[in-house]
């Protein structure tokens, strides 16, 4: 049996704030404690526009983690994918997985909220097309030396990740998704 815990909550609530210097630095000693007590895995959600939306990008928290643990596996929990550039998400999670000695796991979500979507441009009614394009795309980027892709939302043309990823052919990827993913 695998124990999993996550970390990347930076503030409590609104009335009892904290500074973020010092959220971060708990998460590393969350992952530290985590790693001593025998977890397996921990995740860091992405969050935006909530007072605890400290975690907005979780590879960055994850590479933090990663410089003070040795074991513990380092996934993304629930990374919005739909949000963002999936050509350069391969790039950051090549580079992460060499960083950990191929420790990265990776999870990734439709997002609901429609301020995320509001926020950062991509129709919310297309989050579940544009994330299934995406983790191909991203499948495809992450194992194949050179690949082109021609889909509804992304283009590239003869494109090559370096580094490559430590796993072969890339880090395991998890969906989350609590409805349906065109919904």
């Amino acid at each position: 049996m695998d124990f999993w815990t996550s970390i990347g909550r930076i503030a409590r609530n609104r009335l009892a704030p904290r500074s973020l210097a010092k959220g971060y630095s708990e998460i590393a000693e969350s992952a530290r404690r985590a790693e001593e007590l025998g977890y397996n895995a921990l995740t860091v959600p992405e969050r935006h526009f909530q007072y605890n939306g400290a975690t907005s990008y979780p590879l960055v928290p994850l590479a933090a983690v990663a410089c003070h643990t040795r074991r513990i596996r380092l996934t993304t929990g629930s990374f919005l994918l739909p949000l963002h550039d999936p050509l350069r998400v391969a790039q950051d999670i090549a580079v992460l997985d060499n960083l950990t000695g191929g420790r990265l796991m990776l999870g990734f979500g439709p997002g609901y909220r429609p301020i995320e979507f509001a926020g950062f441009g991509p129709p919310k009614r297309t989050r579940g097309a544009r994330l299934m394009e995406a983790v191909e795309l991203l499948r495809r980027a992450l194992s194949e030396d050179e690949f082109s892709w021609r889909g509804k939302f992304f283009r590239y043309e003869r494109v090559r990740i370096r580094p490559r990823p430590l796993q072969r052919p890339h880090p395991p990827i998890w969906l989350a998704a609590g409805t349906s993913l065109y919904a």
